[in-house]
């Protein structure tokens, strides 16, 4: 894995823009049977059991050695980059493919995600101006999309804070999301 944050995608950080990166982490040989070390092994007061999504929610996974290496080697750049920031790191397991994200929605942090198992398509999207949620967009007035990709291991994508996206589940997957958090908005400080 090269440098991920190019003065281009740096660029697009300082613009508060939202990058496809595409298929550029290397996770092959990493599968469920990791992933099933890992989970079991985790905290218990760091998994969030979320029955109606049909999903695990693993948070705080930088505080665990288990993590595979080419999410430390994120990490660290991350922690390079956005050195006054706070980096969380939850990881998404959908065992099935009703497994659900939440409907289009914007995050309160900026957000690196990598789709480690399985497929997804993600989707970014514009908000009309009547919306009346500042998290979710209304289930009736979706908004109109921007980008979708279709999302296999090794993907990645730059999300700031307050982008609206959507993640649709292909069939079972895995994906770590990085979260850039703290006081400030990090596309001050790079």
């Amino acid at each position: 894995m090269d440098k991920l944050f190019t003065e281009e995608v740096l660029e697009k950080v300082r613009h508060k823009q939202y990058h496809h990166f595409g298929n550029v982490v290397d996770t092959l040989g990493w599968d469920m049977f990791y992933f099933s070390k890992m989970l079991w092994s985790h905290p218990k007061e760091h998994i969030k059991f979320m029955d109606s999504f049909k999903r695990i929610e693993l948070n705080q996974l930088q505080l665990r050695g288990s993590i595979p290496e080419f999410s430390k080697i994120i990490y660290r750049e991350l922690k390079k980059v956005f050195h006054k920031h706070e980096i969380t790191m939850l990881g998404f397991y959908g065992p099935e493919v009703g497994s659900e994200s939440f409907r289009i929605h914007a995050d309160g942090m900026d957000v690196l995600y990598l789709q480690v198992i399985g497929e997804i398509v993600w989707s970014v999207w514009r908000r009309y101006d009547n919306a009346e949620s500042k998290n979710f967009l209304p289930e009736d007035e979706e908004g109109e999309m921007l980008d979708a990709w279709h999302f296999t291991p090794g993907d990645l994508i730059w999300i700031p804070r307050g982008t609206y996206h959507r993640v649709e589940a292909a069939m079972p997957r895995l994906g770590f999301s990085f979260g850039v958090e703290g006081p400030g908005d990090p596309c001050k400080y790079v």
